[in-house]
């Protein structure tokens, strides 16, 4: 058995906004049962923050992010010929402060319309409470931040 090739990083998009949670996907090129996760506050993953061994699934939830943090991540597959080539490195950022989903440094109307169009869904970035969902909660703990 040959050890799987380096696996595709799918979410969060390269570059891309969370909220302090968030879910990592990624995608099989070569099949493998399992994964080894690491998310980084450096490029060169000297600071790891986060380190997942042996995951079965495809992704990999991720809780209590740092407000305004760049994150690193990367993820390679393990089968019975061994470790597989890591995948390239992605990064994303966690948003500067609750409430501020376009990273302005302001909580204003653009946000308040970003928020508008999440509601009702599971969009991570604007479930300020954490619950799974965007609803009256994340509106209310809105409404607390809106115009700081």
């Amino acid at each position: 058995m040959v050890a799987p090739d380096a696996p595709i990083l799918t979410q969060p998009v390269p570059g891309g906004r969370t909220g302090p949670r968030t879910d990592l996907t990624w995608q099989e090129v070569t099949p493998f049962p399992y994964s080894r996760v690491e998310v980084a506050a450096d490029a060169a993953f000297a600071d790891v923050r986060h380190r997942a061994e042996g995951t079965t699934s495809l992704s990999l939830s991720l809780d209590s992010l740092t407000y305004g943090q760049t994150y690193y991540w990367r993820v390679r597959g393990r089968n019975g010929g061994g470790d597989g080539s890591w995948s390239e490195t992605n990064r994303f950022t966690a948003i500067s402060r609750p409430g501020d989903f376009d990273a302005s440094g302001r909580i204003d109307f653009d946000d308040f319309f970003s928020f508008a169009d999440a509601s009702g869904s599971g969009d991570l970035l604007h479930d300020m409470d954490g619950d799974g969902l965007v609803g009256f909660d994340d509106f209310f703990a809105f409404a607390d931040v809106f115009g700081s």
